[in-house]
């Protein structure tokens, strides 16, 4: 019997959580601000997110392109316009996964 809340979370679920974070780091002022205001801290959730979401999927076997976006762009959008460019990319990977899980 699992207890852990890895057991409780499903991939779609996990993808939804990532979409919204990435839609939202990638409004222009607002990512901004949330992460000038975190010290970048949202970058290393992110990359846990991402970690969490392909644990998920290796489970479910399901596809984790969106979660290894998701890494990929937690270590590198601390780049001005490379970032943002980056979360509006990885927002619309996990959103199509989300909508195909």
């Amino acid at each position: 019997k699992k207890n852990d809340w890895f057991g409780k979370i499903t991939s779609k679920e996990i993808k939804l959580v990532g979409a919204i974070v990435e839609t939202v780091l990638a409004i222009p002022l607002l990512g901004g601000l949330l992460m000038f205001s975190t010290f970048w801290v949202l970058l290393a959730v992110e990359i846990a997110l991402g970690i969490i979401g392909i644990i998920i999927c290796n489970r479910e076997k399901v596809k984790k392109t969106g979660h290894i976006m998701q890494i990929v762009t937690g270590g590198i959008a601390w780049i001005p316009f490379v970032g943002w460019l980056m979360h509006i990319i990885t927002a619309v990977i996990l959103w199509t996964g989300w909508k195909n899980d």
